[in-house]
């Protein structure tokens, strides 16, 4: 199944590895880190943090339609996402953020892709690599890939669905199609099984593998910004309460306190997930 922007917490992770080994600080700037490979860059995108990408507070945008149109650029052909990564920075570095009045809180894909870029400069791997060797790998999600879900000319996992104007539904295959842009991988392109998500879900809950240090994923998963109320929130944004590093926290209803959550979807596939660490619980 996809997954969607719950691979934001993944990226959340690498981000926590890159500090523990002393590569990053949450403190680093984007100027700091990317500067030399993307020079001229706006004095206000220059001086956003790491952390405040990982927590949508950095004034990076939403995905407008200058945005969206970076993502669906022509130039997908001709470049490794390494390097279309870098591509898509260059041509909006000299756009000036703002941090909205209230709350900071602007849940932003791009944030996440170059929050990516600063765990990819630093490790001298593509993101791509990083999630296969440093999240995968480790936590033995032997079923966990990234992009549309199904192998390529193979029906043998659930597809996504696009619901046509006319209502009808179009089983979504494989090929760009099926999926978001590949250079938005690290704000979320993760398919795994329900079984591997749910040791995904468990370690944050309870923590198996040392991935990063205990202090560090306490770090990720400790609201940073509260997100103002949203009564029809897009599909992976949530719509109260507070956020993380990837994580959403809510107080549901149902709960004594409140548990660390996120959606995750690419318009064609719905993800849920609801941890619960003082009780060593995930759904």
């Amino acid at each position: 199944f996809h997954i969607g922007s719950n691979t934001k917490a993944m990226t959340a992770t690498l981000a926590g590895m890159m500090v523990d080994e002393g590569k990053l600080r949450w403190e680093s700037r984007i100027g700091e880190v990317l500067g030399d490979v993307a020079p001229g860059m706006s004095e206000s995108l220059a001086s956003a943090t790491l952390e405040q990408l990982l927590s949508n507070s950095s004034g990076v945008p939403g995905d407008d339609d200058q945005i969206l149109d970076l993502y669906f650029n022509v130039d997908a052909f001709d470049y490794n996402l390494t390097d279309l990564r870098l591509h898509l920075l260059n041509q909006w570095k000299t756009t000036e953020i703002a941090v909205p009045e209230g709350s900071p809180f602007q849940y932003s894909n791009l944030g996440f892709v170059i929050a990516g870029m600063m765990i990819e400069k630093v490790a001298g791997l593509s993101w791509e690599q990083l999630m296969y060797t440093r999240i995968f790998a480790p936590l033995q999600l032997t079923t966990a890939g990234l992009g549309p879900q199904a192998t390529y000319g193979l029906i043998d996992a659930p597809v996504g669905h696009r619901i046509e104007p006319d209502g009808s539904v179009t089983p979504m295959l494989w090929g760009p199609a099926a999926d978001v842009p590949q250079v938005m991988a690290p704000a979320g392109n993760a398919h795994m099984s329900v079984l591997d998500y749910a040791r995904w879900a468990g370690w944050n809950a309870g923590q198996g593998p040392a991935l990063v240090a205990p202090r560090t994923l306490k770090h990720i998963q400790t609201v940073r910004v509260h997100t103002p109320v949203r009564d029809n929130p897009p599909p992976g944004t949530p719509g109260t309460g507070g956020y993380a590093l990837g994580w959403g926290s809510v107080q549901f209803d149902w709960a004594d306190a409140p548990l660390l959550t996120h959606n995750g979807s690419n318009s064609m596939n719905f993800a849920r997930i609801v941890v619960d660490t003082k009780r060593d619980l995930a759904v």
